[in-house]
Parts: C-alpha cells; structure tokens; sequence
C-alpha cells in the first residue's frame, strides 16, 4: 500500500525554481555566482554575484564583489558596487564601500555608505550586465 503518490519530473522540477541559497558563515566562496532566485549571504564571497531574486546579505557576510539583485538588504560588509531592480536596503550594522545603482533606497542610522548613489531606472542596466556576470 503506497502512502505517498510519486511526482512527475514536470512537478519535480517546478517545486524547486524558487528555492533559497544560502552561503553559511563558514564557507568562502570565489568566483562568480549567478542565481534565479533568492540569495542569502552569511559567510565570504569575492567575485560577483548576480541573482534575478531579492539578495541579503548578513550581519555575519564579508563580500568583495559587485553585487546585482531585485531588491538587495545589507547587513553585512561589501567592498564593490551594488546594483537593485527596486530597492537597497542598508541596515544599521552594514559597511558598503561602493556605488550604488536603484530606483529606491533605505539607509539606517549607523550604515556606513563610502560611495556614489545613483537613482532612477535600473532594469536595463541589469539585464545588459547578467553577460557579464
């Protein structure tokens, strides 16, 4: 007697298009990482990340890469530029060294931002810089 029905590939596949990464606060990741959906980082990262999702990047993350994502939260430490289809949200923990390209941004009493801001439409500055990351 079968309790549980067995998925088809199509069912398998569509389960799984929007699941988080997560990079823990003990891994160390160089290169470039590019992501569908949702992104977490906690731990090191140099390179570039780019996600189509919504980026977060912990108290804990230490990142020196140029970052691209939906709408981007940072709590964490970024050396590099950062790039959001919608939003920027910088926490009052984050140190971002780095210019920043969005259409609306939040900045928390006690963020450190060193950098240029530039506001206004960034979809297609995103789609034409995912070639290159």
């Amino acid at each position: 007697m079968a309790m549980f029905k067995a998925k088809t590939l199509e069912e398998r596949e569509t389960v799984h298009t929007n699941d988080e990464t997560v990079i823990g606060t003990s891994v160390k990741l160089e290169g470039d990482f590019k992501s569908e959906g949702d992104v977490t980082v906690n731990g090191e990262v140099s390179g570039t990340v780019f996600t189509e999702g919504d980026l977060t990047v912990g108290e804990t993350a230490i990142v020196k890469a140029n970052v691209h994502g939906k709408n981007v939260l940072i709590a964490g430490k970024v050396e590099g530029d950062v790039k959001s289809q919608d939003k920027v949200e910088l926490k009052a923990s984050c140190k971002v060294i780095g210019n920043i390209e969005t259409s609306r941004i939040e900045i928390a009493d006690g963020a450190f931002f060193g950098g240029e801001c530039i506001m206004g439409k960034t979809s297609d500055s995103l789609e034409t810089d995912e070639g290159e990351a």
